[in-house]
């Protein structure tokens, strides 16, 4: 009942997931200026402030990518469970942002950029991406009547012009 508080909300455990992810990868002094430019920045606070569901989407890729970070450092596999359905809430959210995070985020665990986790991590981290991830198609199937469509391309078909929200370039776009 008071959804006017749900991004406010998210973007303060936001700032603390920041600290926690930059305070694992870089210097706590780093960590400290890193949050404070982030609360003095229009943008963030914007973004904190209304109802899209950006300040959701980088909650789950922050906490996805704080799995990673622990699995590392603590070999637990279900560390990499929480990583990968953190990374398959995203895809939910936003699909072209979850896929961003999912690729990205899968390189690095796979060791572009660092160490590369064992690979029963690495299969335990795809398998939660793949789990939550699923849930897009019934979903779709419950919203718009075909799993293949997803809720905001059935709105915009609806109350805008078809072809409104489609991807790409071409006359019809």
């Amino acid at each position: 009942g008071l959804p006017w508080l749900v991004n406010p909300v998210l973007g303060g455990l936001n700032i603390l997931l920041i600290h926690a992810l930059f305070r694992e990868l870089y210097s706590l002094r780093t960590a400290r200026l890193s949050v404070l430019l982030l609360c003095f920045s229009p943008w963030y606070l914007f973004m904190s402030m209304n109802f899209m569901a950006h300040t959701a989407t980088l909650t789950f890729a922050l906490i996805a990518a704080l799995g990673i970070v622990w699995v590392r450092k603590t070999q637990k596999p279900m560390l990499a469970l929480l990583a990968g359905c953190a990374v398959g809430a995203t895809s939910l959210i936003c699909p072209l942002d979850g896929l961003a995070v999912a690729v990205t985020l899968s390189l690095w665990a796979a060791g572009l950029g660092g160490q590369r986790l064992k690979f029963s991590s690495f299969a335990v981290f795809m398998i939660g991406i793949f789990l939550v991830g699923a849930v897009i198609f019934p979903y779709n199937y419950a919203l718009t009547g075909n799993p293949t469509v997803f809720s905001l391309t059935a709105f915009y078909e609806e109350y805008f012009e078809p072809g409104s929200f489609s991807l790409g370039f071409g006359p019809d776009r």
